[in-house]
């Protein structure tokens, strides 16, 4: 009867939710989805910084 479930980002979690709730929807926490992109951005920031700083 679990229709949705809601975790973090984490790819250990899919094989259990397709083997104990097999017709639910998988949802992903949108902080996290936030929260990556944002330590992705500032790391390339960092590196398009550091390139220019050598010069």
């Amino acid at each position: 009867k679990v229709e949705y479930i809601c975790t973090v980002i984490s790819f250990v979690f899919k094989p259990l939710l397709k083997t104990y709730f097999p017709n639910s929807t998988l949802l992903i926490d949108h902080f996290h989805v936030i929260r990556l992109i944002n330590d992705q951005l500032n790391h390339t920031r960092k590196t398009i910084i550091r390139k220019h700083i050598k010069r």
